[in-house]
Parts: structure tokens; C-alpha cells; sequence
């Protein structure tokens, strides 16, 4: 029950599959307008139901959320490719910096490292590209024989930045460099300052401030983004979704999307891309399915469907309640079944239980999620994207 057809090039236009079961019965109640103001009045839904599951035992369903959307005017469907990393020329380390080097690590490449009887389990790309020496980009007042190394800074705003660039000035430097490198789809989602620390200290996580020996440069984080600016994927598809990768049926490209770029005063000396895509097509929804609708899913998936829609936690075993606390409208990726290395990034629904202190969520992973796809209603099955 899943996105059935995801355009790329040449091909056909997508097909949201609207004689389906779920699709036929969320039609019957309404395809709405495009833009997500439809949703502003849809403050909160609360209510609970008992179903049965397939052993026969009754489980009470118990919604309970404020009904979160983006604060943009409209969502797109956004198709993407895995790039042929073989077929890139990366021309613009020419203009970076320092005199750099650049590594490409694959599934592949890290299953040959990998200890023996581990297994690496999902599509894996990374392109780290770094100066021969970084000690180039040492500050002056440093000493280049005391094994110092760069990393992001514990604390951004703690300490003076001798970077000549601003954080603006740095974001802007970042992103004109990620459009010359031929990937314009990406927005900053995070910029810290970057710091230099005594190499046993890298990465360390009983380090402090105080360890830091100067901050110079900044690190900027980027996520993929529709041309909203809204995020498609960013570091937390690994926190929010990581609990589910026992779910695997299959290998699949990573979710973690996400560029680093490092910036001093001499421009861009390093820069990170985790699990790259390219944007194929970006299409702008022309409908979405009423919140009553999306409700109507829920109900009917839930008391036909159990089984297939609950996803069991080890960590709420044995309560008699599945509790229900989130609900927001967002962004998730599928995979194209047609196409290998096409994938599509779709609106949808996702209701789930989130670890939370009074309105604040504590934790980002997702539990019990169902995800509705918000254009034509159907059912995502996570076993088949994770």
C-alpha cells in the first residue's frame, strides 16, 4: 500500500493510485485545496477506540495530539536520484582553499572493513573532501607541532571567532560554493563555529569549552529541502527513524541526506556529503485529502488492518493502550519499485507516540508510526522503505 508510480525522467507523470482501497474511500470524502492553510483550524484531534488484533485481544487506541504543519504556504512531491558518483568530475576542488584530497566510501568499501560477522545493511555514500595538510588553515597563534585537529565547536558563541567572515557571510560562501558543486536543493539547517582541539580530545564527549584552543571558521550543516525551504532530510531522519532498521527487507539507499561545509578565511576547506541525491522533478500538490478523511484512514486501517499497521516497540511491550501523541504533517521518502536509485520525497500524515514532557518533545524518535500519504491516502508501509 504504498506510492505507486514515481515519475523521474522521461517517464510518466505520477500516478497516486486514487482506485485503491484507501484511496477510493479518501476521495469519496474530499480532495481539498493546494495550499496547507486548509489546516490551520485543525488545532488538535483527541479520541479513542478499541480495536481487535490478530490474536483476538482488544486494544484501546488512544489519539491525543495538537495537529502540527508546516509554516510554508505548500508542499511538492520532490523526486530524486542516487548521482553517479563515477560520472562526476569534481571540478570544483580546484577552487577550494587548500590543495585537497578527496575520499568516497560505499556499503561496499565499508563492509571490506567491516569486523568479521558484522554486515553492513543499508546503500551508503560518502564523499569527504579535506586538505592534504590542514594544518595550512591553523591559526597563527597555534603551534602546528602540537597535534591539534578541527572539528565542530562544543559550544558555538562561547568564544571569540577569528574567522573574518560573519555566520551570514559564511552561510552565504557555503551555499554559493553547493550550487557550483552542482547541488542547489540543499539548505542550512545548522552553523557552528570550528575549533581546534588536542587530537586526543577529537570528538571527545567528556571535552569542554575550555579544551578548545581557538575557534576559527565555522561548519555549516546542510539538508535537502523543497523550494519552500522546507526540509526533506536532514540529520534527524537518523533519530527519528532509527528505531525501525530491524525492519529491513532489503538494502536501501541511506536516509541521512546531508552536506557539511567548512568555512575559513581563505573560503571553503573541507566539505562532507553523506548519502547525496540530485533533485529530479519537483511537483507542487494540487490537492490534499481533508484532515477528516486522514482521520477516517486511521479508524478504518486500524480496526481492519492491525496487524499489517501497528509496528510493535519492544519498549511499550506488554502496555494494554497504544498511545498516540503526535501528529504532524511532513515529509518521507519512498522508494521508486521500478527504478533503482529513484526515489520520491511525499507529503504525508504521520501519526506516532513521541516521548514527551508536557507539550516538549523529549526524544525525536517516532514510535508506532502509521504515515498516510496526505495526497491520495494510502497507507505507507514502512517494512518496504526501511
Amino acid at each position: 500500500m504504498n506510492l505507486v508510480a514515481c515519475s523521474g525522467e522521461n517517464r510518466k507523470d505520477v500516478d497516486y493510485n486514487l482506485d485503491s482501497s484507501e484511496g477510493t474511500a479518501a476521495a469519496q470524502s474530499g480532495v481539498t485545496g493546494a495550499t496547507l492553510a486548509q489546516f490551520l483550524n485543525e488545532e488538535k484531534w483527541t479520541e479513542s477506540f478499541t480495536v481487535t488484533d490478530g490474536e483476538g485481544q482488544e486494544v484501546n487506541i488512544q489519539i491525543d495530539s495538537e495537529v502540527n504543519i508546516p509554516k510554508t504556504d505548500h508542499m511538492s512531491v520532490v523526486e530524486v536520484k542516487v548521482p553517479d558518483i563515477e560520472g562526476e568530475e569534481f571540478s570544483y576542488m580546484e577552487e577550494m582553499a587548500y590543495p585537497v584530497e578527496k575520499i568516497i566510501e560505499t556499503d561496499k568499501e565499508l563492509q571490506e572493513r567491516a569486523p568479521e560477522g558484522t554486515k553492513v545493511d543499508q546503500q551508503l555514500l560518502y564523499i569527504m573532501i579535506s586538505p592534504k595538510d590542514p594544518t595550512e588553515a591553523m591559526p597563527e597563534s597555534l603551534n602546528k607541532e602540537d597535534n591539534l585537529v578541527y572539528q565542530r565547536a562544543i559550544a558555538t558563541g562561547t568564544a571569540k571567532n577569528l574567522c573574518k567572515y560573519s555566520q551570514e557571510e559564511a552561510e552565504e560562501l557555503a551555499r554559493d560554493f553547493l550550487v557550483e558543486a552542482g547541488y542547489p536543493d540543499y539548505e542550512p539547517v545548522d552553523i557552528s563555529g570550528m575549533a581546534w582541539v588536542e587530537e586526543s580530545l577529537a570528538c571527545n564527549k567528556t571535552a569542554t569549552v575550555a579544551d578548545e584552543q581557538a575557534v576559527d571558521g565555522y561548519v555549516i550543516t546542510f539538508g535537502l529541502a523543497d523550494e519552500m525551504g522546507n526540509i526533506l532530510a536532514d540529520d534527524k531522519g537518523l533519530t527519528l527513524y532509527g528505531d525501525y532498521y530491524s525492519l529491513r527487507t532489503g538494502k536501501k539507499y541511506a536516509i541521512r541526506s546531508v552536506i557539511e561545509v567548512y568555512v575559513v578565511d581563505e573560503g571553503i576547506m573541507e566539505a562532507n556529503f553523506y548519502n547525496l541525491v540530485r533533485v529530479v522533478k519537483t511537483t507542487p500538490v494540487t490537492g490534499f485529502l481533508s484532515f477528516e478523511s486522514i482521520q477516517n484512514i486511521v479508524r478504518k486501517a486500524f480496526q481492519e488492518n492491525f496487524e499489517e499497521v501497528y509496528i510493535k516497540n519492544e519498549k511499550f511491550e506488554g502496555q494494554e493502550d497504544l498511545i498516540l501523541n503526535s501528529i504532524e504533517l511532513t515529509y518521507f521518502r519512498v522508494q521508486d519499485k521500478e527504478k533503482e536509485g529513484y526515489y520520491s520525497y511525499i507529503p504525508v500524515w504521520r501519526i506516532c507516540r513521541q516521548a514527551k514532557l508536557g507539550n516538549e518533545i523529549m526524544e525525536e524518535t517516532v514510535y508506532n508510526p502509521v504515515l498516510i500519504n496526505a495526497i491520495d491516502g494510502t497507507i505507507i508501509n514502512l517494512r518496504e522503505e526501511f
